[in-house]
């Protein structure tokens, strides 16, 4: 009976622990433990992970694809755009100076036009596939 009880209090545990771990990485009011101890670029770049994870976990969602696409993928391109400036701030590397500068235009191009589009879904009158250009520049950094 102690062994059990025991045993039981320990899985309690773990799972508590690794819950409270999972809420702590997703921006759920605990710091993420992997950027609490950075600082400098780094630690901006961690920021600007953590501003998107809370502003997805913001989002409403609305079991609207069109609606619910655009409030999770703005957030996701800002932060790269973020990071790339953060990179361009004090990187070095000249390939990753000008893979940041194609981030920052491309993400930006692509957070207007689903802006663009969020507002037409919004409104409830969302162009069918194909009947939209499509973006100029392909996104093909992540």
């Amino acid at each position: 009976m102690k062994r059990s009880i025991l045993i039981l209090f320990a899985l309690v545990a773990i799972g508590v622990g690794a819950t409270m771990l999972y809420l702590g990485q997703r921006g759920r009011g605990l710091a993420p433990v992997r950027s609490a101890h950075l600082s400098g670029p780094s630690g901006e770049m961690m920021g600007a992970m953590h501003r998107m994870h809370e502003a997805a976990d913001k989002a409403p969602m609305t079991d609207d694809i069109d609606r619910d696409f655009v409030a999770l993928m703005v957030p996701h391109h800002q932060s790269a755009v973020e990071m790339a400036r953060v990179y361009l701030e004090h990187g070095k590397d000249p390939e990753l100076r000008r893979l940041s500068e194609n981030v920052i235009a491309s993400q930006e191009a692509e957070i207007r036009q689903m802006n663009r589009r969020g507002t037409v879904a919004a409104a409830g009158s969302v162009p069918t596939a194909g009947s939209a250009p499509a973006a100029a520049d392909p996104h093909t950094a992540h």
